[in-house]
């Protein structure tokens, strides 16, 4: 057991800090636990990002090592003996290749505490790459699934025990997303007039996320409303087509690719209903818990745990996935009624402030690390 007056060292594991949902909630939990109790640092095992320069700002470690570029086994290696010299009380691993370099490595290493945490839904994994998942979780103390469509997916697809398995919800700085922006000068900036009625949305450019449906959804909508604009945040493989494919609807003059941003809490502010059209194996979206504490109307496609953060028809819509039509009609259906988008807003909010919490998520977190520890 751990002493309570000894600090307990935790390392958590990571592929890169690109900015993401992952990368965003493993942030929030590395800052928020106590200095107090845990000596937290973070490991790269393929590259660094922006988050990483974010946390070395505000006081947390951050360590690279060098699976891009050395061989894999030497750079596993490296990770072991790593390990070994740093007696971590804890090793928390993210993701897939994450997950299982860092817990073979914890296990080498003889770590006492081994933690996983998934964020995604995998239904694809080659058979050799369940098996790996499976015989690991029987080295593992604990994994955090971070909605319960996660955990199904884990027990069904490879067959882990539910007993090791603890929802815990992505959560959301309710401090910072609550905030109240000047949305004339944000608006101003993108090029977007105060009176339009903007559509955002925000993730990855990938065709999972689905943003072609969006797209296609919005040719519609953009002629019935002459000030619709439609703002999408991120960047990714997809973007090149996705810009000449709002050129071939003839909606390119009104679609602005915001690219990266580390403003989000400003983005979201130019917005007026927010939107994920992601086709496959959401987990639990960021993006959505952060477009419902900023106030906004969340139209969804239901897969994975989107229907654990958006309410249907409460604190927005949810519709079926890979369907421009359903789109249009939930966009139009907002639209007509600005009232029922601004209630359905206060109610996610309502519910974030509830549910989806950085406090109550970093206070799970910890319990979890303590009860594991005795």
């Amino acid at each position: 057991m751990t002493e309570m007056n000894k600090n307990i060292k935790v390392i958590h594991i990571v592929d890169d800090l690109k900015i993401g949902g992952l990368e965003r909630t493993l942030a929030m939990i590395a800052l928020g636990l106590n200095k107090d109790r845990y000596d937290v640092s973070v490991w790269c095992l393929a590259g660094r990002g922006a988050v990483a320069d974010e946390l070395c700002g505000r006081g947390v470690s951050v360590r690279t090592f060098n699976f891009a570029s050395l061989s894999r086994s030497k750079a596993f290696r490296e990770l072991v003996r790593a390990l070994k010299e740093e007696k971590p009380d804890i090793t928390h691993s993210w993701g897939l290749s994450g997950g299982v370099l860092g817990r073979s490595a914890s296990i080498l290493a003889g770590v006492k505490v081994r933690i996983l945490h998934v964020q995604n839904i995998y239904d694809k994994l080659p058979l050799k790459d369940r098996f790996i998942d499976w015989a690991l979780s029987f080295f593992t103390d604990e994994i955090i699934s971070c909605a319960d469509a996660v955990k199904g997916s884990l027990v069904k697809n490879i067959c882990i025990d539910p007993k090791k398995i603890h929802t815990i919800y992505n959560s959301v700085d309710l401090k910072v997303f609550g905030q109240q922006y000047d949305k004339a000068s944000v608006r101003a900036e993108l090029g977007i007039g105060p009176d339009d009625i903007v559509v955002g949305s925000a993730s990855r450019l990938v065709p999972i996320k689905g943003q072609s449906y969006l797209l296609q959804a919005a040719v519609p909508i953009m002629r019935e409303y002459p000030h619709v604009k439609m703002l999408i945040v991120g960047e990714g493989p997809s973007k090149p087509v996705l810009e000449r494919e709002a050129g071939d609807l003839g909606i390119a003059d009104r679609v602005i690719f915001a690219g990266i941003r580390t403003d989000m809490p400003r983005m979201l502010q130019a917005i007026d209903v927010f939107v994920l059209p992601s086709t496959v194996r959401e987990g639990l979206p960021l993006t959505v818990a952060e477009a419902h504490a900023s106030s906004l109307p969340v139209i969804a496609t239901d897969v994975g745990g989107n229907r654990e953060i958006v309410i249907n028809m409460q604190t927005g819509l949810l519709v079926p996935p890979m369907d421009a039509s359903a789109l249009t009609g939930a966009l139009r259906s907002l639209l007509n009624d600005p009232g029922k988008a601004l209630e359905m807003g206060r109610a996610g909010k309502r519910r974030c402030e509830e549910v989806f919490s950085s406090t109550a998520m970093v206070a799970s977190i910890g319990a979890l690390y303590e009860r594991h520890l005795r």
